[in-house]
């Protein structure tokens, strides 16, 4: 042969067709997944397929190509599959809410991961059993069973018009709300259903305390209804139930004034004391419940910040004293005086949480603190706190020791007496007036009570101008002598601030020891701040051997000695006199009354009213004889004219006698608001009484520093003078005296002497009015 060819015989070629005939189809039957398990068998019989293409091309492009063609096809479909089927595993897992397929028997045919973790099945032990009695709960098998049924038969739609709220059961057989939403979907031939199924028990939860604090805010609107209509209720039965009480109080005092044997002393004081506790108890309850019907309205009023405070301070400071008790306050010299607020909120929570401070305290001093938060140029932030060191408050009851009828002890109403309602009176005008209150406490080492106020800052420049300042006396040494170490430091700081030089002891023989030194060294005092109750030596004791230079071998025995008491209007202020004392002041003690000390006693003495340019003659005028006729220059009193210097005549004769002066129970409310006076007190009737006998005491002096003044022809002390009169005489209820007062306040503002002059003689006169009004309402010890 020239051709290097090879033949078959027919026999063995059709055996190689046959063979690739059945790899071909065996290849086949295993890529399209009926033989799943020999895909690699598949692999290796195309490989042979491919083998005899080399030696039967014709069978392989007729039989073998098409079949190869049409499984790579197939196998790019099912990898598409695949892949959707991949990602839409994907999806339904990162759901929170289970989905889950079910078949038209009821059947579990599809379950998601969160299907899992919300009814505790895998996979693999819930597919193909029934979802009621697995899923659902018993109870709800027929609810869930209706509702699927009504899905198949609706032909409005695929899918249910509102979710369904049944109750799920989890593998461990709990129950669960949840709810249901299902959808129609056909796969085949055949209906199934697709739900979403959701746990809401943190939603039913939510629902709950929602409907409860829903439920609980209509219960408090109701309560605060019920309480508001009460607290009204109270609040206008004030005036009703106060008048019958103080009727009985004031019938018992005079019963008490009457001839009575012991017995009967005994039994009227003890239906006097045990009313006077029911009108504390009283006045408590109807003044917080007039704060709870918000019938008491905050006002925004001028006035001066020291007067008040120490209006109200001076008010109690016999509590204080009955006990042996310090009491002090400080005021830094750059808060301003001129404040615009509410001065009679002010002074009831000062009454509150002083009054508390003294009564919880047994041993050593009770302190009133301000100082200057912020400022700006028509607001103050001022900060007061009370502290004491009396019986503390423990650490449980601070918080709720502003509630109302709330005390730190059970026992503490046992043995203090009071209702608990102060400080939650002091914390609502304290909230109403802008402000804050707190407490810092320990128990037994005493508490500190604050509390902030916002005022407005008076910009008058005429009332600033006409403001008196301190007297200041650069370098005038001074001694102050003080058992206590709080009224020393208060002291020192108010007299350096006036840029005097103040020293300070602890006692009535330091205090000579002190004097001995200063004059050996060449350094005498010019002024002695003198303590009149001090342990081992008292300030009376220390004045006596001052004025004796052969006990107190101290050269300057005439150094002039102010007396320090709390006692300067119950008695003592003649005791500082006796033993030798040129004068007293009260504690605690008030920078203005203390600057007018200081100016008395240490100031160069003024020109006589004789002698000023335009003087009333006043000292002409009280030399005078009870006669028409004042002196030579022909002043006459009965016309009140003055031919000789050309001003008003003052004259005794002018006046009548206090015995002609009388008061009818027609005229008392002209001269003396007893009513107003317990209102701002809360219907402390003992406190009244206290408040009134120190009243009667000061004003004879404080009306002799006014006749100085005017004596004096000082327009600016007259003025102030003035005002102090009418602040204290707003404060009893004194309503002509107070009149009078700004009256003269006005004159003084206007330089007008003349005028001062007759308005004092009224003044005068109302006073002894004052005093016979008092004493007719029964407010006299």
């Amino acid at each position: 042969m020239s051709e290097n060819k090879t033949y078959l015989s027919p026999s063995y070629s059709l055996f190689i067709l046959t063979v690739s005939i059945f790899v071909a189809e065996a290849s086949i039957m295993i890529l399209m997944g009926f033989l799943p398990e020999m895909s690699h068998t598949a692999e290796v019989l195309l490989d042979a397929s491919l083998l005899l293409v080399l030696v039967f091309p014709v069978t392989y492009n007729l039989v073998v190509r098409p079949l190869v063609r049409h499984i790579k096809v197939r196998q790019k479909t099912e990898d598409e599959l695949g892949s959707s089927e991949a990602r839409l595993r994907t999806i339904t897992d990162s759901v929170s809410n289970a989905i889950i397929q079910i078949d038209p028997l009821g059947r579990v045919t599809f379950w998601n991961t969160a299907a899992v973790k919300i009814f505790g099945y895998q996979a693999h032990e819930i597919t193909g059993k029934n979802i009621n009695g697995h899923l659902i709960s018993l109870r709800h098998t027929e609810r869930f069973r209706e509702c699927v049924e009504m899905l198949r038969g609706s032909k409005d739609g695929s899918a249910m018009n509102t979710p369904l709220e049944i109750l799920g059961l989890r593998k461990d057989g709990a129950e669960f709300p949840l709810e249901i939403s299902l959808a129609s979907v056909i796969l085949g031939d055949e209906w199934n259903a697709i739900g979403i199924f959701r746990d809401i028990t943190d939603r039913k939860r939510r629902e709950a305390e929602l409907e409860a604090a829903a439920a609980l805010e209509d219960a408090r609107k109701e309560a605060e209804a019920a309480s508001l209509a009460k607290s009204e209720f109270l609040a206008n039965m004030s005036h009703e139930i106060r008048t019958p009480m103080n009727g009985i109080i004031g019938m018992t005092d005079l019963a008490l004034d009457t001839k009575l044997n012991k017995e009967q002393h005994e039994y009227l004081g003890a239906v006097k004391s045990s009313a006077e506790s029911l009108m504390r108890i009283i006045n408590d309850i109807l003044d917080f419940s007039k704060i709870e019907a918000h019938k008491l309205d905050i006002e925004h009023i001028d006035f001066y910040l020291r007067d008040t405070i120490a209006d109200t301070m001076h008010t109690l400071a016999i509590r204080a004293d009955s006990k042996d008790i310090e009491l002090a306050y400080q005021i830094p010299p750059d808060i301003p005086d001129l404040l615009i607020g509410d001065p009679g909120s002010l002074r009831q929570i000062l009454v509150n949480l002083v009054g508390n401070a003294i009564k919880f305290t047994s041993v050593g001093e009770v302190v009133l603190t301000l100082r200057s938060m912020s400022e700006t140029d028509d607001e103050l932030s001022l900060h007061l706190t009370v502290t004491d060191t009396g019986i503390g408050i423990p650490p449980e009851k601070q918080n709720g020791i502003f509630d109302s009828f709330t005390q730190a002890d059970a026992s503490t109403t046992r043995h203090f007496g009071g209702t608990g309602l102060g400080l939650a009176i002091s914390a609502r005008l304290v909230d109403m007036m802008g402000g804050d209150i707190w407490v810092e406490s320990k128990p037994g080492k005493g508490s500190a009570f604050h509390f902030t106020l916002r005022l407005g800052i008076q910009r008058n420049p005429e009332a600033i101008k006409n403001v008196r300042e301190p007297a200041v006396l650069e370098g005038t040494p001074v001694l102050v002598v003080d058992d206590n170490a709080t009224n020393r430091r208060i002291l020192e700081e108010i007299l350096t601030n006036w840029r005097m030089v103040p020293t300070s002891v602890d006692g009535g023989k330091h205090a000579i020891e002190e004097i001995r030194r200063a004059n050996e060294a060449g350094e005498a005092y010019k002024l002695l701040l003198l303590d009149c109750q001090m342990p081992e030596m008292d300030g009376f004791e220390a004045t006596r051997q001052i004025r004796n230079p052969a006990a107190a071998k101290v050269r300057n025995n005439k150094i002039p000695i102010i007396g320090m008491t709390a006692n300067a209007m119950k008695g003592d202020k003649e005791k500082c006199l006796d033993a030798g004392m040129d004068d007293y002041i009260s504690k605690p003690v008030d920078p203005k009354a203390l600057d007018e000390m200081l100016d008395k006693w240490l100031s160069e003495p003024k020109e006589t009213t004789e002698d000023a340019e335009e003087g009333v003659c006043l000292e002409t005028a009280n030399k005078a004889p009870a006669g028409c006729q004042c002196d030579s220059s022909g002043c006459d009193c009965a016309s009140g004219c003055d031919t000789g210097c050309g001003n008003a005549c003052i004259c005794p004769s002018a006046t009548a006698p206090e015995e002609e002066l009388s008061v009818t129970s027609e005229d008392v409310d002209s001269h003396f608001k007893k009513e107003d006076l317990l209102e701002r007190l809360m219907g402390d009737e003992e406190l009244a009484g206290e408040i009134i006998e120190v009243f009667l005491e000061d004003m004879p002096q404080q009306i002799s520093s006014l006749k100085e003044a005017l004596d004096e022809a000082d327009p600016p002390h007259i003025q102030r003078q003035a005002h102090s009169i009418k602040g204290a005489s707003a404060n009893v209820g004194a309503i002509a005296l107070q009149e009078l007062a700004t009256q003269v306040e006005d004159a003084g503002k206007s330089s007008d002497l003349e005028k001062s002059a007759i308005l004092l003689i009224m003044l005068d006169k109302e006073f002894i009015m004052l005093k016979k009004a008092i004493a007719f309402a029964g407010l006299t010890r």
